[in-house]
């Protein structure tokens, strides 16, 4: 950012800086070890078995719940992916893909501790972001 500054005012890197600090958070490149550790970070907190959750077989709710929030997320923080590609990474069609979406914001509207669970694992994410870029 900082070979940039002679384009930008001052105002303008404050307000890129905030951006940055806000809901969205910088992203690498997409890796699929990247993925994987968004997946490990929500099944660690949903008590979820990571294989059950990335696999086409239902074993319970939290599973479930699991596989719906690491949709969400994976699509929210890497939003340049394609539906599809979201959905080859769970074994799902992009329908599902499109309904786990569906299903988590119903969730987060509905339920405040899922709201909660929500925001908790975007602070964990964020944080290994945050790990990533130091």
């Amino acid at each position: 950012m900082d070979r940039l500054a002679h384009i930008l005012n001052r105002k303008g890197i404050e307000m890129a800086k905030k951006l940055l600090d806000k809901d969205r958070v910088f992203v690498p490149p997409f890796k699929r070890e990247y993925i994987d550790q968004i997946v490990n970070i929500i099944c660690d907190h949903f008590g979820a078995d990571q294989e059950a959750v990335t696999n086409k077989s239902h074993r319970g709710a939290r599973e479930i719940l699991a596989k719906y929030v690491s949709i969400y997320f994976i699509s929210r923080h890497y939003h340049h992916l394609r539906q599809i590609d979201i959905a080859s990474i769970f074994n799902f069609d992009r329908s599902s893909v499109v309904h786990a979406l569906k299903k988590v914001e119903d969730y987060k509207q509905f339920d405040k501790h899922i709201a909660e669970d929500i925001d908790v694992i975007n602070k964990k994410i964020k944080s290994m972001y945050l790990k990533k870029r130091r």
